[in-house]
Order: C-alpha cells, then structure tokens, then sequence
C-alpha cells in the first residue's frame, strides 16, 4: 500500500512541486496539471473539519481565483483555487466574460512563495455561520448546461445542497464566479493563520436551506453518432450486452445491499474520528516546530520534522487502510468493480475524493 502511495507520488511531484516544467511544451503542461488534480486527493494530509478547535481570518479576494479545471479530456472538471501570496509575477491571467477564462501562470516559473494552490478537500472546504463543514460536505463542479456548478453536497445525502458559484462551460480553464454573499477566509488554529481556504458564507446553514433553490443538473449531452444499421439476429444467439450507462452513478455499479452500505458507512465514520484526531496532533507539531525554528532549538526541530513525517504517513496509511476495509465488505464481484473503479477514479474521472464518496 505505501508502495503504491509513493508511486503515485512521484508521478504527480513534478507538476505539484512547484518547479516549473522543462521539457514538455506549454498545452501539454496544462493537460498534464488538470489531469493530476484529483490524482491529488490520495495524497498527503488530510483536512480536518473540527467547528470547535478551528476560526477565520478573513483575505483580500483580489489574491484569490477559483478555477473549474478541465480533467484530462473528459467532460468533467476540478476545483483549483490559486492564491497570489506575493506580488513578485502575476500567477494567473483572465481573459473574456461569459466564460472568463483564466491561465495558470504559475506553471511558467518556480512559484514557491510567490503562489499557492488548493486542488482538493485537504486545502479547501466549506465554511458557513462560523461552523466548518468539511467532515459533512464535498464540493464539487457538476454540469447544468452550459454552466459549471460549484456545489457544496453531503456526504450522507440528509442535507441541503448549497450552490455557491458558477463557471462557463468551456474546454479550457474558467474562472468560477462566487455568488453573492460567498467569499474566500482562511482556516486559523489557536490563533494562527493557516493555510487552508475557506468558501465562507455568513448565514448558517439552516438559513441557506430556506433560501437555497435546487438547480436542475444535468450531465453534457451525448455527441451524436450515426444510427446504425438494424441487422437479424442469428437463431439461437444472444443479443450483445448492452454497455454501461456513462451517466450512472459509480457507486451504483457496485451494487450494495442495504447491510453493506451501513457497514461502509461505519467505516467511514471511523475514518473521520482518526483523522481528525491525527490532523490535529499535526496542527499542534506544525506550530511546535515553528517555535523551535524561532528559538533556535534545532535539535528540538528535528525531532518535531520526524515527528510530523509520521503523521503523514499514518494518515496516507489511515485512509488506503480504510478503502481495504470497505473492499472487504464486499462480495468478490464486487470487489473486482470496485478495484475497476479505484483505477479509473484516481486518474481521470473523479473531482472529489474516493473513500468520502462512497458514502452518500
């Protein structure tokens, strides 16, 4: 498993370590960059999403952009929030309206300290009436005709669906444009800004319910294709089996029973308590070592470094540990699928993350 953590790993450490890319030429760089945003997801810390241990601070917007990235070539697309930490080089451009489309400059030039970048649930989440939303909530961009929806659902499916902003429809990366009362903040612990992005609204979620209107969502309408020509069937012979719908909901094709889902669903509950609990321990080793560094306490230092690689690799450990277990509920058919579905989710056809995803 930790193998299989570190390939990916190294796949992806070229376009999200910021060091800018040598030999591949400019459209292939940004094809490459969306397509390994959700690859992303299984990576590194995970977000906590304590209300109690975690505040705001509130940002100055002009420093940040969301952005519904293009995955690879497919119809689907990712959430990127770009921040522009200091004012050394621009790290986008915008362009056009109805859709803005944006250019991620930061791929041109080293961007440490110059840029940041949010590609999944670990560096972003929902913030509404003070309370952190991210143990119950994903958000995601889905399709309702020519407009990409920025929309913040349950994880569970008891909740209201929040529509927090929109983007064109467009081959190429657009700007999301956040509706009224949504705003970006940053995450803070103990007092200390941290560097987790907030899509902040100040109405509570009860408030936003009642306000809130469900939008029609539908995926991109097939492309055309010819009808083909009606032929007999031999005697005796089967029809071909019809092809997977490519609008159904992955989940669906696993097939749970109602007994599976409630053990998938205790799974996962276990997997937020522990992350959650690991997350903060890392927060309070983060702001040990910072205090070490100013103190000049470098043997302290170290062993505070040693100490959050540990955590990393517990949490990396902890969610593909999880995945394991919710694969032995499974039957061996299904376990075949889901197998299928970890291959193909974690390249190309997911904007949210795997294990929180099973639960709905």
């Amino acid at each position: 498993m930790n193998t299989i953590a570190r390939l990916i790993a190294d796949k992806f450490s070229g376009q999200l370590s910021g060091q800018p890319s040598q030999k591949l030429p400019k459209k292939v760089q940004l094809a490459t960059f969306s397509a390994t945003l959700l690859g992303a997801t299984l990576l590194g810390s995970i977000a906590p999403a304590n209300a109690a241990l975690f505040g705001q601070e509130e940002v100055r917007q002009r420093d940040f952009v969301a952005i519904s990235a293009p995955v690879g070539t497919t119809i689907r697309r990712s959430l990127l929030i770009v921040e522009q930490k200091a004012s050394t080089r621009p790290c986008w451009s915008e362009s056009g309206s109805a859709p803005t489309v944006v250019e991620p400059l930061l791929l041109d030039f080293d961007f440490t300290g110059i840029c940041g970048r949010a590609t999944d649930s670990n560096a972003y989440s929902v913030r509404v009436g003070g309370e952190d939303l991210g143990v119950g909530y994903t958000l995601s961009l889905v399709r309702s005709g020519d407009e990409m929806l920025l929309m913040a659902n349950p994880f569970r499916g008891d909740g209201p669906r929040l529509e927090i902003g929109r983007a064109g429809y467009t081959d190429d990366f657009s700007k999301v444009q956040l509706n009224p009362g949504w705003r970006f903040t940053k995450r803070t612990y103990q007092g200390r800004t941290l560097g987790h992005i907030y899509l902040t609204h100040d109405s509570t979620l009860a408030e936003l319910a009642e306000t809130n209107t469900d939008v029609a969502i539908d995926p991109a309408p097939p492309a055309p294709t010819p009808s083909p020509i009606a032929l007999p069937e031999p005697p005796g012979v089967d029809s071909a089996p019809v092809a997977d719908d490519p609008n159904m909901d992955w989940r669906d094709r696993l097939e749970l029973t109602d007994n599976q889902r409630v053990a998938i669903n205790r799974i996962h509950q276990d997997y937020l308590e522990e992350r959650d609990r690991q997350e903060i321990a890392l927060a309070e080793a983060r702001n040990t070592l910072q205090d070490q560094i100013f103190a000049g306490e470098n043997r302290q230092a170290r062993r505070s470094r040693s100490t959050i690689r540990k955590i990393h690799r517990s949490l990396a450990d902890l969610y593909y540990s999880s995945l394991s277990d919710m694969r032995d509920v499974m039957d061996d058919e299904q376990q075949v699928e889901f197998a299928e579905l970890i291959t193909r989710r974690s390249t190309v056809e997911s904007d949210e993350p795997l294990l929180t995803g099973m639960v709905r």
